[in-house]
């Protein structure tokens, strides 16, 4: 099936984007997922030969009010002197969307579908991310270990679904507009502009809703593409990454195409979406003007949304936008077609080379509690706390994955993991540990917690993946009991392993708010 869809995406990791939640409606979505390639129009964006279908269902209550002439938090008043040729220029007034990002609190919407499946996205990844990763991370996942498949799977299945199918739409809204505003001519419901589009599940009489259909399309594809998904690896290190560099291929990618989707992240929270248009070049400063999806057209005939770039001895520095304090440009496709380079990729962004950029990435680490009645907490060998998916509004229930905490580059020794249980009920422990040479440890432990009870588990990892580790329960009284681990290869199995630690202690979840995001 020839999917309608080829965009690239921001991601993840754990993340993202996914500043807010979806609008509501009794719709049926599907997501689909195309190949990283060039596009210079329309009918570019909507081929592709690769899809996966995620569905969401719906319903609308009331968001017009909500989502339409809403005043933004804050705005930047400053002049209209821009470096974009051509006569046709973007403009946020007429090209941005005439509502804003969906930010209600109140989840009154359907669960979607746990689609795309496990089996769907491991197929993505070893027949699409080959292209791209022997050269880049020299790592070909057409051959990789299982264990390291399962781990990347979950990491981006639950991202898709937890995060894209139930949150904001901040990168499909970015996505869209760039989209109308190159083939205006595709504008639905005959539209004039995007800005005439005035809510997101237009025409309100019928079930169509051609625009929320794109809008959440596009969202979801955020995920899956290798070379922005390696991309995203630089916050790991985010003192690594080369503002510079970055500024001149958005500058170059403004100059050509009129706009530049641009990712923005904190320490604090998961990502948000702008799309560039226009910039200006001081003495020691860069200002790129930006189309901020969090503010209805309507906003932009009185002010405009500044991002700022100082330079100093060690290059551009971005001033705080908001909450965001580094930015990431992923669009590597139209960074070659703007600057006549052949192969653009993430390496051109950050101070890494292949080597390092590797060792930041492998071995990965994951560990997943199948109940949200569980909170789960990792802490790796140097006492610091794995990240989790994190982003507003997203649902944990969703994907079989309630909680899941990871780690990119994660070290050899012992892991602690604190289990606690807000009532009664059964889980499914699962520890993940693997590289490209091979898994390090994999753990599946079945067992009964009971309200407000903590349960303590010790995972020892071992330095290459041809060495066997081990898993054990805690008994803070009586030390730890052992659990028999067979190793199978590099590989290192427990199943079927039922222990319990039964002391009990009364305390709160520590799950909520405190992992930054990987």
């Amino acid at each position: 099936m020839t999917s309608g869809r080829g965009l690239p995406e921001i991601d993840v990791g754990h993340a993202v984007p996914v500043c807010t939640k979806p609008p509501h409606r009794n719709s049926s979505v599907q997501i689909t997922v195309g190949m990283d390639r060039h596009y210079r129009s329309k009918s570019d964006y909507l081929s592709s030969e690769y899809d996966i279908p995620v569905r969401q269902s719906v319903r609308r209550r009331g968001l017009l009010r909500s989502l339409i002439g809403v005043a933004p938090l804050s705005t930047t008043l400053v002049g209209n002197s821009r470096s974009q040729p051509g006569e046709r220029r973007f403009s946020p007034e007429r090209n941005g969307f005439g509502f804003r990002n969906w930010r209600s609190k109140q989840r009154e919407f359907e669960p979607p579908e746990t689609e795309p499946s496990a089996a769907t996205i491991r197929e993505y990844i070893t027949s699409e991310w080959p292209r791209f990763a022997p050269d880049l991370l020299d790592v070909d996942f057409g051959q990789v270990d299982g264990a390291l498949l399962d781990i990347l799977t979950t990491l981006l299945r639950s991202a898709i679904i937890q995060q894209a199918g139930t949150n904001g739409h901040c990168y499909g809204m970015a996505l869209a507009a760039q989209a109308y505003f190159e083939a205006p001519e595709t504008l639905p419901l005959d539209k004039e502009s995007a800005a005439a589009i005035r809510h997101p599940t237009e025409p309100l009489s019928t079930p169509a809703a051609p625009v929320y259909h794109e809008i959440v399309q596009l969202q979801a594809e955020q995920f899956l593409r290798f070379r922005t998904w390696l991309g995203r690896r630089a916050l790991l290190q985010p003192e690594r990454i080369d503002v510079a560099a970055q500024l001149d291929d958005i500058r170059a990618v403004i100059d050509v195409f009129g706009t530049a989707q641009v990712s923005l992240f904190s320490s604090r929270t998961n990502g948000h979406q702008v799309l560039a248009y226009g910039y200006e070049k001081h003495r020691n400063s860069i200002s790129l003007y930006v189309y901020d999806p969090n503010y209805p057209a309507a906003t932009y005939e009185h002010s405009t949304q500044i991002i700022e770039f100082e330079e100093t001895d060690n290059g551009f520095t971005m001033e705080p936008y908001g909450k965001y304090e580094w930015i990431l440009f992923n669009r590597y496709d139209r960074i070659e077609d703007a600057t006549q380079r052949t192969a653009a990729t993430p390496l051109d962004h950050v101070d890494l080379d292949t080597a390092q950029l590797k060792e930041m990435i492998f071995p990965t680490a994951l560990v997943t509690v199948d109940t949200t009645d569980v909170d789960l907490t990792v802490a790796d060998p140097n006492g610091s706390r794995l990240g989790r998916l994190r982003s507003e509004f997203m649902n944990r229930s969703l994907g079989g994955v309630s909680r899941l905490r990871s780690e990119y580059g994660a070290r050899a020794g012992a892991y602690r993991i604190r289990l606690y249980g807000h009532r009664s009920t059964p889980y499914e422990l699962r520890v993940r540990i693997a590289g490209p040479d091979g898994t390090r440890l994999v753990v599946s432990h079945t067992g009964q917690i009971e309200a407000d009870e903590t349960q303590m588990y010790t995972a020892t990892v071992p330095e290459t993946a041809d060495r066997a580790g081990s898993f054990e329960p805690v008994d803070r009284g009586r030390g730890r009991l052992p659990v028999t681990v067979a190793a199978v290869g590099g590989l290192t199995a427990g199943a079927g392993a039922h222990y319990l630690w039964t002391k009990r202690q009364r305390g709160t979840s520590s799950d909520d708010g405190e992992y930054s995001n990987n």
